[in-house]
């Protein structure tokens, strides 16, 4: 039987985009799921599958889920989830990064409510029929920094960067459910050193208010920051009620943390949504700015193969995004050269 592409359907929130045919076993488990909490086993019948609208070629499962399961499927039976990230085009609009990404292959872009949000908000009914149209989804909106406690003050933060002092976790969310994105992420960027419990709960008011529009919360470690660790992250996400949390990893802030991809096998199974993939240079850019710091996988030291292996592990179904913030590279190469070369270097980590 022919395969349709489906967006598995829970009560809230939505998880993961997988190709499933009609009277297909998927398994199913809880996002905590242990040796204690066996998997589950649904059927998909065709009477289950139903468009979500005549113009999309997208449809959903109605299983019987609660709101705290998601869907892992064999390797064999997941699309996969390759996303480009609004950092590595940066000066593009929404509008040319879907292009770009249709273009060369991507499954799925990010979004920037600081570059994008208010081309969202004007746009948004094009840009939701650009993505039908090309097959293209918006995987994220990010990121939500304020309201989160432990931010520096807006007079000792780089003046290029305190506009991402500008909008709040509504902001954000808004932004997610006009696109019709699958999550949005939770970074401590631009944060110092602060109380965990107090940030744990500021991170699960932002999830339950994200959660009310089916959207995935993930949240990131950033080194100095007061979610600074990976066992941070995991922590934060343990002490909180809300199911739709879920961890994103990049693989700089692991690497900058120094830690190894053995270390992301304490992750609970399930928990990694996402990893953001770039890599290091041994050759400083002379640009000065502090986006020049990254490179293309694959052009540098950082074991990716080794974290994409260990993500997959965890969940089958995580979406892999190259996030390379270099401004060199567009003065070197185009948009669509930039985008292919990055779609190659994720066909060689997997």
């Amino acid at each position: 039987m022919a395969r349709r592409r489906v967006r598995m359907w829970c009560t809230s929130p939505q998880f993961g985009v997988v190709l499933v045919r009609p009277n297909q076993l998927i398994e199913l488990a809880t996002p905590r799921a242990t040796s204690n909490a066996p998997a589950i086993r649904a059927q998909v019948n065709s009477s289950q599958l139903t468009p979500r609208a005549e113009t999309t070629s997208h449809w959903r499962c109605h299983a019987k889920l609660s709101a705290d399961r998601f869907a892992t499927v064999t390797t064999t039976d997941v699309e996969r989830r390759h996303t480009l990230c609004w950092g590595t085009l940066r000066h593009l609009t929404l509008t040319e990064l879907i292009g770009v990404a249709d273009r060369t292959g991507f499954a799925a872009v990010t979004a920037s409510v600081v570059q994008h949000g208010s081309e969202i908000r004007e746009r948004a009914s094009y840009l939701t029929d650009l993505c039908r149209t090309a097959g293209v989804r918006v995987e994220c909106v990010e990121p939500v920094i304020s309201p989160l406690p432990g931010l520096r003050e807006r007079n000792t933060v780089a003046e290029q960067l305190r506009v991402f002092l500008d909008h709040d976790a509504d902001d954000v969310i808004e932004c997610a459910v006009l696109l019709e994105a699958q999550s949005v992420n939770i970074a401590h960027f631009l944060g110092t050193p602060h109380d965990l419990e107090d940030l744990s709960l500021s991170v699960s008011t932002i999830a339950a208010n994200a959660g009310q529009h089916g959207l995935i919360t993930t949240v990131e470690f950033i080194p100095g920051t007061g979610i600074a660790s990976l066992n941070d992250v995991v922590q934060v996400i343990a002490t909180s009620p809300q199911p739709n949390l879920r961890v994103l990893i990049d693989a700089w802030h692991l690497s900058k943390a120094g830690l190894s991809p053995n270390d992301l096998e304490r992750v609970p199974p399930g928990l990694i949504h996402a990893v953001q993939l770039c890599d290091t240079s041994d050759s400083p850019s002379n640009n000065t700015s502090v986006f020049s710091h990254r490179q293309l996988p694959g052009q540098g030291s950082l074991l990716l193969q080794d974290i994409v292996g260990v993500a997959l592990r965890n969940n089958p179904m995580v979406d892999l995004q190259v996030e390379v913030f270099n401004d060199d590279l567009p003065r070197m190469l185009a948009p669509d050269a930039i985008a292919t070369a990055a779609r190659a270097s994720l066909d060689e980590l997997v």
